[in-house]
């Protein structure tokens, strides 16, 4: 009887001791997926929030490239300011960006359809909202990243980024440049009345420059006070296509700065 007892309590604190073993394996279990279920939930916000910027970015950008790069510079230094919040000062942010923002898809303020021009899209909007708004986005990312675990490997802006911001910007105008450039000398070909010369009108002056190799011209623009030059080498091979070159200058044409031309097509 006493044996038959024995057994019996040994049979209950097993059973119960694998009960609690696999209470406790399923709980770590589910705990473990509700983890990935959130950090995945976390990574898919994420980079739909970057998805919104860079919808935004290449539209300020493209238009205002040095307004973008100067916002950049200034917030990213904000932002870096935040880390010396305390939370509850962080949470006051977080908790008043929410009250604007109920919902992520109110971040959009594009809200169109994917196949609509982005200037028909901002139509309405200045370049200031639309730069504001990215920083708006940005700022509510830095505040989850500190706020939320889960945001912790996400990154907003970073001194990496900046720079290459910085190189891009100097390709964007000096691409913008080269296409003045360019029409500049079309215009100065279909309106001067003889050769070499020189031409001026509200917006731009164009006068021949001394050259043994070259055919060159000196460009002045009167809105921006910006100067260039702009030559063309003719090859001895009749076959062989001129080179053209473009260069920033000075009012007196005696400073040359070579400029990028990889991106002049995107905005010819």
């Amino acid at each position: 009887m006493y044996e038959t007892f024995t057994v019996v309590i040994a049979m209950i604190v097993t059973l119960g001791f694998g009960v609690a073993v696999g209470w406790w394996t399923a709980a770590k279990a589910f705990k473990l997926e509700i983890h990935g279920i959130e950090s995945r939930v976390a990574d898919d916000q994420a980079n739909y929030l970057m998805i919104l910027r860079r919808e935004l970015a290449n539209y300020v950008i493209r238009r205002e490239p040095v307004r973008f790069i100067n916002a950049y510079k200034k917030n990213h230094e904000d932002l870096k300011q935040y880390e010396k919040f305390s939370k509850a000062a962080l949470i006051g942010e977080y908790t008043a960006l929410c009250k604007r923002f109920k919902y992520f898809r109110d971040l959009d303020i594009v809200e169109t359809r994917s196949h609509v021009l982005y200037e028909d899209a901002f139509e309405g909007m200045s370049v200031d909202d639309v730069l504001a708004h990215y920083w708006t986005i940005c700022k509510f990312q830095r505040l989850k990243i500190l706020l939320d675990a889960h945001w912790a490997s996400f990154g907003v802006t970073s001194d990496q980024d900046l720079a290459h911001c910085e190189e891009y910007v100097t390709a964007i105008t000096d691409a913008k440049f080269v296409v003045r450039l360019e029409n500049a000398i079309k215009t100065y070909y279909g309106s001067r009345v003889a050769v070499f010369a020189d031409f001026e009108n509200d917006e731009i002056s164009v006068r021949s420059l001394d050259s043994f190799l070259e055919t060159r011209y000196g460009v002045g623009f009167k809105d921006t006070n910006e100067f260039g030059i702009w030559s063309v080498f003719y090859f001895d091979e009749v076959d062989k296509a001129p080179l053209i070159t473009y260069r920033r200058s000075d009012s007196s044409f005696t400073v040359e700065t070579s400029v990028q031309t990889r991106l002049k097509d995107f905005f010819s």
